[in-house]
């Protein structure tokens, strides 16, 4: 038995006739919806990416911050303050310090909870009038301003949330203390009582 042409040869040897040019064209014409799929798949659109974050913020009171939506960790350094009133009450609060420019500037921000007798100290190399505002900040807040020997010159009671209106001190500060908002009026802190340090912290 002889074998069967190959389909080459017999496409060599088979005269283009109607039924092969017909072949072909149906051929031709089934490749074209293939490339016309492909093409649709490389105009789709690619899946939208997640949005990043920007860098960390860098003023929570001072400076104008970058929104950075991370949970703003404790701070390493802590100790106690200790608010004395006039009338010889007193009040002890475990309080973070932030002693140098990154932690004075990022502050209580992005935080969600403080402790009822929880807050943060800042401490300042001079006395000098403060200005602290609300920007990324979640908590309502107590400001307490300080002299270097501790008197309270100023407060500022229950500050909003999320604003970026400034809240001085109206009198030159080295300490200021944020405890939650309502603090003062609950525990009847006014100005002119004592705050005291207790704690080791390095002062840049």
């Amino acid at each position: 038995m002889t074998r069967p042409p190959s389909l080459g040869v017999l496409l060599k040897i088979a005269r283009p006739g109607a039924f092969f040019q017909a072949l072909v064209r149906a051929l031709l014409l089934s490749a074209l919806p293939l490339s016309a799929a492909c093409d649709d798949v490389r105009a789709q659109p690619s899946a939208a990416l997640p949005s990043t974050v920007s860098a960390p913020p860098v003023a929570s009171g001072e400076k104008p911050p970058t929104a950075y939506p991370a949970l703003n960790p404790r701070l390493s350094q802590t100790g106690q303050a200790r608010l004395t009133t006039r009338d010889g009450r007193v009040l002890d609060i475990a309080v973070e310090i932030a002693s140098n420019d990154e932690d004075r500037a990022r502050g209580l921000m992005f935080r969600r909870h403080l402790d009822p007798m929880a807050g943060m100290i800042f401490v300042f190399p001079d006395e000098a009038p403060r200005g602290f505002w609300m920007v990324n900040t979640y908590i309502p807040l107590d400001m307490l301003f300080a002299r270097a020997d501790g008197t309270i010159v100023g407060i500022v009671e229950n500050a909003e949330p999320l604003t970026s209106t400034s809240r001085p001190s109206h009198a030159p500060a080295k300490f200021v203390l944020e405890v939650n908002g309502g603090f003062c009026a609950r525990h009847g802190v006014t100005p002119g009582d004592k705050i005291e340090l207790f704690g080791l912290y390095r002062l840049d």
